[in-house]
């Protein structure tokens, strides 16, 4: 055994390919955490480095298994479903010159039909069990300034488990929309209602940032009133209508909570054919009004 063999990350790596040919989701999920990985983890080849030349061209490296796959070879299906959920691609290519497993299992039936389910990641939601596992998850997003990953999870169900996560410099310190996000997706109103009340006693009204004191307006009539009326159309008019009448009506801020209001409205609305593309849609312009803003303070 080498040197790069005997670390702990190869180790956690290594008991983590064992729990995927038989264990449960949630077994998997806790050493997946404890792993340290990501989402772009999923989707290219793992490797094992030798610490001692991390930094040097002539790094030597071995390829490790890929969680994903293994699961897929033992047909350890729930497991297979949660990869998906966590991101990973079935039609990328896992290594140089091998096939992705979508068609590596093509002549496994069973294997290939949750391979092939079309399902988007942002319409994949954590049940109980794996939300449970995730907690503080979203924190480590916001602490660690990984917005692309807090969006993804915001979109599939998380929430912030820990409102001092807002107090922090470094969430003050985020962009606008990220706050906003946090705020509008990631909260219930009471929540926010709580984080505010805790502002006023410790430091008075003054002191309750922009952001959140919006958030909070858009919870009384006035704001109800406005994102009630657009719900109400969502199921009568054509998702184009619907798509003007929002950019035109709403701030980026009150998309956020119009698209969380949809999906806590309708729980078939990562299912539905036509609430889904309506939801993709608002999301992808929030994200890219995310990304623009972030351009725009990195130039600055």
């Amino acid at each position: 055994m080498t040197i790069e063999t005997k670390t702990l990350a190869h180790l956690q790596h290594i008991l983590l390919n064992a729990l995927c040919k038989d264990r449960t989701p949630s077994e998997v999920l806790r050493q997946y955490l404890k792993c340290g990985y990501e989402q772009r983890d999923l989707t290219s080849p793992f490797y094992s480095y030798d610490e001692r030349f991390r930094y040097a061209s002539c790094a030597p490296v071995s390829l490790l298994p890929h969680p994903f796959v293994t699961a897929c070879v033992h047909g350890n299906i729930p497991v297979v479903r949660l990869f998906l959920l966590l991101g990973a691609n079935p039609k990328a290519s896992l290594g140089e010159g091998t096939p992705s497993p979508l068609e590596a299992f093509q002549d496994n039936p069973e294997i290939n039909a949750v391979l092939s389910e079309d399902t988007p990641l942002l319409a994949r939601r954590f049940p109980k069990e794996l939300a449970a596992i995730m907690k503080g998850q979203v924190e480590k997003c916001l602490l660690k300034g990984d917005y692309g990953q807090l969006f993804t999870y915001g979109m599939q169900g998380l929430k912030v488990t820990d409102s001092n996560i807002v107090f922090t410099r470094r969430f003050s310190n985020s962009l606008t929309l990220v706050q906003a996000f946090v705020f509008r997706m990631l909260m219930t109103p009471r929540r926010r209602k709580a984080i505010v009340g805790k502002i006023i006693k410790t430091n008075g009204s003054d002191a309750i940032p922009p952001v959140l004191r919006r958030a909070v307006e858009n919870d009384g009539s006035k704001g109800r009133e406005k994102l009630d009326k657009l719900l109400a159309m969502v199921n009568l008019l054509p998702k184009e209508t619907v798509c003007i009448m929002v950019h035109s009506l709403l701030t980026t801020e009150e998309k956020i909570s119009f698209v969380g209001e949809i999906m806590k409205k309708s729980n078939d609305a990562r299912e539905s054919g036509n609430l889904w593309p309506l939801i993709k849609e608002l999301a992808n312009g929030i994200y890219n009004d995310m990304y623009a803003e972030f351009c725009n303070q990195a130039s600055q």
